[in-house]
């Protein structure tokens, strides 16, 4: 499923490998909170952190595609998101 800027994404399956537009592996979608736009990325070796879901390219059965590059996502995380998430499954 492809999404278009302007309109609203789709929720990433939790659990499915988010890449760059680079293709690094970042980590895994592990919440979603849909209601602020938010995604949660559940990152090896350093904390995990939030981005938007309107930073989703694509996403794939099997993987995730964010719109921009490692050093962009980099800059557009947040590590704080909203407390009182769950994931969703």
């Amino acid at each position: 499923m492809t999404t278009d800027k302007d309109t609203a994404p789709a929720n990433p399956p939790i659990g499915l490998p988010v890449f760059s537009n680079d293709g690094v592996h970042l980590g895994h979608v592990s919440a979603i909170d849909s209601a602020d736009g938010w995604f949660k990325l559940d990152t090896p070796l350093e904390p995990d952190y939030w981005l938007e879901l309107g930073d989703i390219q694509e996403i794939a059965p099997t993987w995730v595609l964010l719109r921009s590059r490692r050093a962009e996502v980099r800059r557009r995380k947040h590590e704080a998101g909203a407390p009182f998430v769950t994931a969703e499954s």
